[in-house]
């Protein structure tokens, strides 16, 4: 089995859905108590749950990808709506990290020395997240992928392709 499709698979079982909402959950949570920056309790507990919940979902999906755990496969297989639905679900939860962190730095909050840390691990949590749902819109895309690589390969067939390090 390959990672891909052990990914697809994990993607159909009941905890992926649980962890996404949970991390949709905590997002939103978080976005509300960054609004008003008295709420600086609410906010540590909230960045803390986001965090907690994007580390439990990668955790998750590279147990299913490695073969560490497998999960129970959910009652109809994946589909294409449905991998395309959990893209959605994830880059959602993507866009609500980054609008929270912007409004976490007009509110002059992300350098706070509560935060510092928490605030750091979540954007590096949605980087991964990002690439999450840039791994699986390739998969569920292979017709495009196939495009791209088939336009690399000819643009390196009539040399246009240039080395970076030689060009310096």
């Amino acid at each position: 089995m390959t990672i891909d499709t052990a990914a697809i698979n994990a993607l159909s079982a009941p905890e992926i859905d649980v962890q996404v909402y949970d991390t949709i959950s905590a997002a939103a949570g978080l976005a509300r108590a960054a609004s008003d920056r008295i709420k600086v309790v609410v906010m540590a507990r909230d960045l803390s749950r986001a965090n907690k919940s994007l580390a439990a979902l990668f955790g998750v999906l590279d147990d299913a990808m490695t073969g560490k755990k497998s999960l129970s496969p959910g009652t109809e297989p994946i589909t294409v709506q449905r991998l395309n639905e959990i893209i959605d679900n994830l880059a959602h939860t993507s866009r609500i990290i980054d609008h929270v962190q912007e409004m976490m730095r007009r509110a002059r909050l992300a350098n706070n020395p509560r935060f510092v840390g928490a605030v750091r691990t979540l954007e590096a949590n949605n980087e991964r997240l990002k690439d999450v749902v840039d791994w699986l819109d390739a998969i569920a895309k292979p017709d495009e992928l196939k495009i791209i690589f088939e336009r690399a390969d000819r643009e390196k067939e009539r040399g246009e392709l240039y080395d970076l390090p030689k060009a310096e």
